[in-house]
């Protein structure tokens, strides 16, 4: 925007110059024509001389401005006096007699008015303003880490076509890695700033610059970095392999074309050739943008090393010089496949098969055990590490050991021996943690009770069918199964059913989801499109006052929330330290004691609730980082009622609106009320909003955690579970209740608890099985997750996601908070906090001390073991701060496992990531030995992407 330009104020009659002078001597005359110097009043002598404007800004060379001058006797009224103009310094501006100022350069001149020995004075600000911009050097091409042929100018002029003089430039390399000289600058006398940009990477580049007084000047530049001529070539890769006689190499053997600058050259030719009766699939090969060139190599029929020549023919580079390295010899050994494993394996062992002719790729070896596939963990082309499979629960035998791979194969006899057979006290607990081995030995005994689980501990939105098979003594045990049965079933070693990703019929659940995958968008994750760069907006601004209307955007969860939104207009109705309450539905008159009782209720609201609850919230989740002065503000609003949800709050109000449009860029809980509620319908939705909007706060709190450390937000089913674990905290808080305390039922009668507290007990037992009514819900609670996602054929309601993930957050805050330095507020503000930008579940394990499958497994087993064990028998097994035998009691809303016995069964069904499939083996009396396997139920193991894992726990 131009700067203003000032003119006289009041118009003058044109007169000629000489007139004006006649006029003004005329006037002087008539003073000394009525009398002498010496008999003048004192009273008419100048005593002050005033400018009017007192100051004055000039934004072009050649504009004007119109000055006057009042000249004062000691009394301070006007007197008729001659007037003398002057400026300083002359280079800036300079004045006329009649009092004109004209722009000559930028800078503070001073204009002086004298008359007699008084005079006034004002101040000039020549500031040119950049009004047209002239660029030059754009859009060049020059070599990689080179000076452009020409400058980077850009050219300034005012309104008046001036040059802009001694403005500021600067110049910044935006990518491409280059430099510039000078980085900052000034206009020269004809406006224009210059510099010299030296390119960096080959590829395109960028330059920015910013001028003038006002920065109001930006352009950027472009330009592209080129290859030199090819000077060098190298071995890149592919160099050293071995393989089968007449088998391809399985990598291709690449050579690296550079220029003098170590920059890569594309489209140079490459001439290949081979020793013996080797062959290559292309002799000569182009250079891609890469500067590679490669040919893929089949070896020869005979055992041996073969050699591979590559050159660039010295025709094709200008000097006619050989390139340096040039040529380039790679070599290969044809070898014959050969097996030699040790002469006995135990299962889940880990062991190496030594030989010769394995693949370099592990995946394309296999190996199978007793007809079994082993996990390969690693490998090289004469030596595989593996673990050794369970087999199906058989006894030691004497099984094949086959390594199998395209144009191989290798077959030896071993023996056999499985895992060891179990010894547990009471309250003991063991996991089984590989994944082929998932096979339980009972040793026989007498009135024992052994509650065994299958927990599938990764988080996936995967599902596979499993079987547990109990065989005793009597059954199949040995020799069930001959070496031709198990060879036959080699190809037959079954992993999970295909994969099922759908999204939540939970409206929240779907929001949450959408979060995730939305912020790592914005952080520039693959096939992402938006860039910019995710962070908390929340403006340093005054609170809100009673009665301000607040223009917002409520972020349309029926479409994209960070895009679409419903325009309100909410108008603020209580102010408290921590919280706001707005409504965009009507509000009654405020003159009116419908208005005051709804007034009241809202201060009731922040007495109860408001400023401890949030800063419970905020404490407990942010170790005093969260600022103290920040409000979060809860708006009524019917359009919420549209989404499906009584509430709601998204991070997209943490995110810069230039990156979401719906963006309120404050701390916002939206909550749903009547299009024109009455004043008893508001106060009853205040009543219920503290518990649900704790929900929504404690999101608040975690984004604005995670994207203060750079995004990444937690995955949905611990932030789902540390949102309900805050509003059991704050619940028990206002009720007066301390931490770690172990309570029962009776805690729910107290008044208003329950609100607070009966819906996360509620949640839990629909995980684990109640139908919400007087009985059992089918296929759970091995069909419902820990971690949340809804598949298709998912027997469990959505609402018990969120209670599955609070009782794992408070198994988690009871064993390991009581240990943090500040409990348990400490240890789940270390878990926000975690970095971003790493392992999540490793750092939790770092935090923990313990594996999180083993964690998913110790709480799995809590759910049926607490009051039932002794907590000195098994102290990890327990959920201290509650008794779930009082507040889940017997049928319907208990967890109860499948019964069996040790006789000999078969159980089957189907279970999702994140599930756990609960069995309870019980003997009246003595009983013999059992085998129980677990597998997939098709005759193979359950995928280790599940990260499943068997476990048992000794009840009597």
């Amino acid at each position: 925007m131009r700067a203003m330009r000032f003119f006289a104020v009041t118009p003058r009659a044109q007169t000629l110059p000489g007139a004006r002078c006649m006029r003004r001597l005329c006037a002087a005359c008539v003073v000394f024509a009525c009398s002498s110097p010496t008999d003048a009043p004192p009273s008419n002598a100048p005593a002050s001389v005033s400018i009017a404007p007192a100051t004055a800004l000039l934004v072009s060379v050649s504009d004007t401005v119109q000055l006057d001058a009042v000249v004062r006797n000691r009394r301070s009224e006007p007197v008729t006096a001659s007037v003398t103009w002057s400026a300083s310094p002359q280079a800036i501006v300079s004045v006329d007699a009649d009092g004109t100022v004209i722009a000559l350069g930028n800078g503070t001149a001073t204009v002086r008015a004298a008359a007699g020995s008084v005079s006034g004075t004002m101040t000039v600000r020549v500031e040119q303003a950049v009004d047209s911009v002239e660029i030059a050097g754009d859009e060049q091409g020059g070599g990689v880490a080179a000076a452009l042929d020409s400058m980077v100018v850009v050219v300034l002029r005012d309104a008046r076509g001036h040059p802009v003089v001694g403005a500021p430039a600067s110049f910044t390399v935006v990518s491409g890695g280059g430099t510039v000289d000078p980085a900052t600058t000034q206009t020269d006398a004809s406006g224009t700033a210059s510099a010299t940009w030296t390119l960096g990477e080959m590829g395109p580049q960028e330059l920015d610059v910013q001028a003038g007084f006002n920065d109001e000047a930006s352009h950027r530049f472009t330009a592209s970095a080129l290859p030199l001529e090819p000077a060098s070539m190298a071995v890149l890769n592919g160099d050293g392999q071995s393989e089968l006689v007449g088998m391809a190499l399985p990598q291709p053997l690449q050579v690296l074309v550079l220029d003098a600058e170590g920059n890569v050259v594309p489209d140079v030719l490459v001439v290949f050739s081979v020793d013996g009766d080797a062959a290559l699939d292309a002799a000569e090969v182009y250079t891609n943008l890469d500067g590679v060139a490669a040919v893929h190599v089949t070896l020869g029929s005979a055992p041996g090393t073969y050699a591979v020549h590559a050159t660039v023919p010295d025709s094709l580079v200008r000097s006619g010089e050989p390139l340096d390295g040039s040529p380039v010899i790679m070599t290969a050994d044809a070898v014959t496949f050969s097996l030699d494993a040790p002469s006995a394996l135990v299962a889940m062992d880990t062991v190496t098969i030594t030989g010769t002719g394995f693949h370099p790729t592990l995946e394309s070896n296999v190996v199978h055990v007793g007809g079994a596939a082993a996990t390969i963990i690693d490998g090289t082309q004469s030596a595989l590490t593996i673990e050794v499979p369970t087999l199906g629960c058989t006894p030691q035998r004497v099984v094949e050991v086959e390594v199998l791979r395209a144009g191989g194969q290798g077959v030896q006899s071993v023996t056999w021996t499985p895992a060891g057979a179990l010894d547990l006290d009471v309250g003991e607990r063991r996991i089984l943690t590989d994944a082929d081995e998932q096979c339980l030995q009972f040793l026989p005994g007498a009135d024992d009770e052994y509650l065994v689980g299958l927990s599938t501990t990764a988080q996936l939105d995967a599902r596979s069918t499993f079987s547990m098979v109990g065989v005793d003594a009597n059954g199949p045990f040995g020799d069930a199964m001959t070496a031709n049965d198990w060879t036959s079933r080699r190809a037959g070693i079954v992993n999970t059913s295909a994969s099922s990703r759908a999204v939540s019929s939970d409206p929240e659940l779907r929001l949450r989801a959408y979060e995730e995958t939305l912020v790592r968008g914005l952080h520039g994750s693959a096939g992402s499109t938006r860039r910019s760069e995710p962070g908390p907006s929340v403006p340093a601004s005054a609170p809100p006052v009673v009665g301000q209307d607040l223009q917002l955007r409520v972020p349309d969860l029926r479409a994209d929330p960070c895009v679409d939104f419903l325009p309100v207009t909410a108008r603020v109705f209580s102010v408290g330290a921590r919280l706001v309450l707005a409504s965009a539905a009507p509000l009654p008159d405020p003159a009116t004691p419908a208005y005051a009782a709804l007034v009241a209720a809202a201060n009731a609201l922040h007495v109860a609730y408001g400023d401890a609850g949030v800063d419970m919230i905020a404490n407990f989740l942010s170790a005093g980082g969260w600022d103290p002065e920040t409000r979060v503000t809860v708006v009524l609003t019917p359009n919420v009622a549209l989404m499906e949800l009584p509430a709601f709050a998204s991070v997209v109000d943490q995110l810069p609106r230039s990156s979401c449009a719906s963006s309120n860029e404050g701390f916002y809980v939206y909550v749903a009320v009547p299009d024109a509620p009455s004043a008893a319908e508001l106060m009853a939705m205040l009543e219920d909003v503290p518990p649900e909007a704790t929900h929504h706060i404690a999101h608040i709190v975690q984004w604005a955690q995670r994207l203060a450390r750079g995004g990444g937000l937690l995955p949905l089913w611990i932030a789902e579970g540390q949102a309900e674990l805050l509003v059991e905290h704050v619940g028990l808080r206002l009720a007066g209740f301390g931490s770690q305390q172990e309570l029962g039922a009776a805690v729910l009668g107290t008044p208003g608890l329950s609100d607070w507290i009966q819906d996360r007990f509620d949640q839990l037992a629909r995980f684990t099985g109640w139908d919400g009514a007087a009985g059992k819900t089918d296929g759970a609670p091995e069909g419902c997750s820990l971690f949340g996602f809804a598949s298709p054929d998912s027997p469990c309601d959505p609402s018990a996601a969120p209670g599955a993930a609070w009782s794992f957050l408070r198994y988690v805050s009871d064993r390991f908070g009581v240990a943090q330095p500040g409990g348990q507020s400490a240890l789940h503000s270390a878990i926000l906090t975690m970095d971003p930008t790493a392992d999540l579940l490793a750092q939790l394990e770092a935090l923990l001390g313990i594996e999180v499958p083993e964690l998913i497994v110790d709480w799995a087993a809590t759910l049926y073991t607490d009051g039932r064990l002794a907590t000195a028998s098994a102290p990890s097994l327990q959920l201290t701060s509650w008794r779930l035998d009082e507040l889940l009691p017997d049928d319907p809303r208990q967890l109860t496992p499948e019964q069996l016995d040790f006789a000999g069964f078969t159980r089957s069904g189907m279970i999702v990531g994140g599930g756990t499939a609960y069995s309870l083996i019980t003997s009246t009396g003595s009983h013999g030995s059992l085998a129980v396997s677990v597998g997939d139920g098709a005759g193979g193991a359950i995928a280790d992407a599940l990260r499943p894992r068997v476990w048992v726990v000794r009840m009597r």
